[in-house]
């Protein structure tokens, strides 16, 4: 009677061997030429640590690996295996992790839409309209560049539910009014987002006034959020209900902020902001710089 016990034991004991394994992963250098099964075993922010199955450990730094390790080192790691990072930092980086690509294929989408418009309009290079597209043209090239090389970078809140970034993007604008509740009091900051484009000729337009005219023109999106914030709240009564002035946007856009409720309304989206504290995340931005131009 003991002996299909015995087999029953020894079916059991090769299925405990793969669970144990199963706690590490296998990591991509960032290049995708070297891989490595390892575990992790501690992570600063900056230098890696990674504890291989025969025992030996090795240390590397963060920028050494994939974007996906990179993202899944923020966003999937479990917490006691994160040395000293502050809340702050891992939501900041977890943010800019999920709108590098996303952020990325719109200001593609936007710079090549600008080409067509500018190759249509080469005819009136001294434009102020057609100036302004090059301009804007030369911008988000820039941000392209910075979004693809892995650098650090500012991630921009927007309606595609960012927990932490700043107020405004490059490509697609925010126009920013204050609204007050005349029952309640409250004050809020409308955004809504825009997409501007800059056409060479207006449909139907023959004229050979119009032919080889620049306009700019608006295209309006549904997906309006508002954020209830201090720089609305501390405004004077009679500075509500209007446009948001130069200096008050500027100050708005300059602060990082941390999405703390998100409440869908119809077809808005209301966000509660609080200032992001940046001291801890300036520093890990500087070191990572740094680190990435240390001469190899």
């Amino acid at each position: 009677m003991n002996t299909p016990c015995r087999y029953l034991l020894v079916l059991i004991v090769p299925i405990t061997i793969p669970i144990n394994l199963a706690s590490g992963r296998q990591w991509t250098d960032r290049t995708g030429r070297f891989t490595v099964e390892a575990k992790l075993v501690h992570f600063d922010g900056i230098l890696v640590q990674l504890r291989k199955a025969d025992g030996n450990t090795i240390e590397l730094d963060l920028e050494q690996l994939s974007s996906g390790d990179r993202r899944f080192l923020w966003t999937d790691a479990p917490q006691q295996k994160l040395a000293n990072i502050p809340s702050n930092l891992r939501a900041f980086a977890r943010s800019m992790h999920a709108m590098r690509s996303v952020e990325s294929e719109r200001i593609d989408h936007r710079i090549r839409k600008l080409r067509q418009h500018l190759r249509a309009g080469t005819a009136t290079r001294t434009d102020p309209i057609g100036l302004q597209a090059r301009e804007q043209l030369q911008q988000l090239t820039q941000r392209f560049e910075q979004l693809q090389s892995s650098d650090p970078f500012l991630p921009r809140i927007s309606p595609r539910d960012v927990e932490v970034g700043q107020v405004g993007e490059l490509d697609d604008d925010l126009q920013f009014a204050i609204q007050a509740d005349p029952e309640t009091g409250s004050r809020r900051l409308l955004a809504t987002t825009i997409e501007f484009r800059y056409i060479n000729r207006l449909p139907g337009g023959n004229s050979p006034k119009l032919r080889h005219s620049w306009h700019k023109a608006a295209v309006v999106y549904l997906n309006v959020f508002e954020l209830d914030t201090d720089i609305v709240r501390n405004l004077p009564p009679r500075q509500l209900n209007r446009i948001l002035n130069p200096s008050d946007l500027k100050t708005l856009r300059s602060k990082v902020y941390r999405v703390v409720a998100a409440k869908q309304i119809g077809e808005r989206k209301l966000f509660r902001l609080e200032p992001l504290v940046m001291d801890e995340i300036t520093r890990w931005m500087d070191a990572t710089t740094h680190r990435r131009a240390r001469p190899t």
